[in-house]
């Protein structure tokens, strides 16, 4: 996959919101089926629940709780603090930039250098653009907040 410039997949956001919702209904569903079948044994819950803990637990409490510790590390510091930041940094630049972009197009139009039509489109670019890191910063802070609910939920569980 080769993009030259962030609008080239404009629909990033809504794909990841529609991967994020789909992430918390999933822990949704399996926080429900822990919680009433999962005092009927080990595989109740489901097997991809029961070899999950296996791969993460191997056999010991402690081991698992270290896994699951650097799991929280790297899925919440790391990943979405990292996240957001570009996206909010993203947002920034691109906001401020936009009325010097905006004055060049008006005078490259002043100048002759483009027609108006030029105009309207390098314009709209410019609209599509700064819509674009805005939609990447509130989709950052809605992945921000499913990790958090993601603890609470793995707290639940």
């Amino acid at each position: 996959l080769w993009i030259q410039r962030p609008l080239d997949f404009s629909s990033f956001p809504t794909v990841l919101l529609i991967a994020t919702m789909l992430r918390l209904s999933l822990n949704i569903a399996t926080t429900r089926m822990i919680l009433s079948h999962g005092n009927e044994g080990t595989h109740a819950a489901g097997y991809v629940i029961s070899g999950f803990s296996k791969l993460v637990m191997s056999s010991d409490f402690v081991i698992g709780l270290i896994v699951f510790m650097i799991l929280i590390v790297v899925n919440f510091i790391v990943i979405t603090k990292g996240a957001t930041r570009i996206a909010e940094v993203g947002a920034r630049f691109t906001l401020d930039a936009i009325p010097g972009k905006q004055m060049s197009i008006d005078a490259d139009l002043s100048a002759g250098m483009i027609d108006e039509k030029t105009a309207q489109l390098r314009r709209r670019e410019l609209e599509e653009e700064s819509s674009f890191f805005g939609s990447m910063d509130g989709a950052s802070k809605f992945v921000r907040g499913d990790a958090i609910a993601g603890l609470i939920i793995t707290a639940i569980n």
